[in-house]
């Protein structure tokens, strides 16, 4: 498994966990939203888009 597919299983990992837990309550989803777009776009640049053609 490469460094890059390790990422992004772990991104989407914790960004569904995030969300559920905060459900009921919108709040932290929307706080939160600039931090995983962050963590995205910097995953993105260093390790590519998460499925390759």
């Amino acid at each position: 498994m490469s460094l890059g597919l390790a990422f992004w299983i772990v991104y989407l990992v914790a960004f569904v966990f995030s969300t559920w837990r905060s459900w009921p309550d919108h709040g932290p989803i929307v706080n939160g939203l600039p931090l995983w777009l962050l963590l995205g776009i910097l995953g993105w640049a260093e390790f590519g888009p998460p499925i390759r053609g």
